[in-house]
């Protein structure tokens, strides 16, 4: 079995999983990330019950999707995208992305045109209640001023959730924002 379909079986079991034990994907994900096993947390709802990870500790909402932290800045994203159904094909579209924008560093910051962090944001934030140490590139796109004052930053989880959410509302998934990176080489 090749890579790919590893992956496949590691994230489908992840479902499973959390939704056996009533926890939220991304409570459930951030765990794995962090090096827990996802059997030590505690069932937070019953088969079936509808779950929201805003309460939970590391995790909180802005727009769609959810801020996830710990972990590599590729796992933070690839958790990020996970909370958006985004796996697979999508993942994968979204990793070509962002090997091509910043290479998975939330500080990375391009000299001439001030694009920064994990989704190269640019010309996004509104004055200083978003302005981070790195710069004011990111707002909106979900984001509270706070949590966009963290990835101006170079929190790589709020990077993540607006990298997405941008994503989500300009081109619908990663695969289409894929295809329109590749002929034209920004998104």
């Amino acid at each position: 079995m090749d890579g790919p379909g590893l992956a496949a079986i590691a994230v489908g079991s992840v479902f499973t999983y959390a939704g056996i034990k009533g926890l939220s994907i991304p409570q459930a994900v951030q765990s794995i990330v962090q090096g827990k096993s996802p059997a030590d947390l505690p069932q937070t709802a019953a088969i079936g019950t509808p779950t929201s990870a805003a309460g939970d500790a590391g995790t909180s909402t802005g727009g769609d999707g959810q801020i996830v932290q710990g972990g590599s800045a590729q796992a933070t994203l690839q958790a990020t995208a996970a909370t958006f159904g985004w796996t697979g094909d999508q993942w994968q579209a979204l990793q070509q992305i962002e090997m091509h924008e910043a290479g998975f560093n939330p500080k990375a910051k391009n000299p001439s045109s001030g694009a920064l962090g994990l989704a190269q944001a640019l010309g996004h934030g509104n004055g200083a209640a978003t302005a981070g140490t790195l710069g004011n590139e990111y707002g909106g796109e979900g984001l509270t001023d706070e949590q966009a004052k963290a990835a101006n930053s170079g929190d790589a989880g709020a990077q993540a959730l607006w990298m997405c959410n941008y994503i989500k509302h300009r081109y619908g998934d990663p695969v289409k924002a894929w295809s329109f990176w590749q002929a034209h080489h920004w998104y």
